[in-house]
């Protein structure tokens, strides 16, 4: 037992469950990434939804960048931007999406909604917002 005071809040998931998934780090979160990368059938399910994305889509929490690949196997014009706090999920995605990151079509970032890495600006309907 440590005196340290854990970053745990009463109700929330105990440490080895947020070390796997709400923020994924160690040996517990790169196992994570492998779990959630077998949510395929879901994730092709969501990109199936997608059937006209633009041509620029930001993903935030792109975990392993499952749907990142789907969409970008599917939609030849559109430019990916993928934004994952965990070093392991960026990591994991960056290896799934390694063909569409060589050609300049996706790219990976650190961050959250909350910590967004790129420049906002409102859309309107005369005039879409691109990222």
């Amino acid at each position: 037992m440590t005196n340290e005071p854990s970053s745990v809040q009463p109700g929330s998931p105990p440490r080895p469950i947020l070390n796997a998934f709400f923020l994924p780090r160690g040996l517990l979160g790169r196992l994570g990434g492998r779990l959630m990368a077998r949510s395929l059938p879901q994730q092709r399910e969501i990109a199936d939804l997608l059937s006209n994305p633009g041509t620029n889509l930001c993903e935030i929490g792109c975990g392993p960048g499952v749907l990142g690949a789907l969409l970008a196997e599917s939609h030849q014009q559109l430019r990916l931007h993928l934004i994952d706090p965990s070093p392991i999920m960026r990591s994991q995605a960056a290896r799934r999406c390694q063909q569409w990151q060589s050609n300049s079509r996706l790219d990976i970032s650190d961050g959250t909604a909350a910590n967004f890495p790129f420049p906002t600006r409102p859309a309107t309907p005369s005039s879409p917002s691109t990222i």
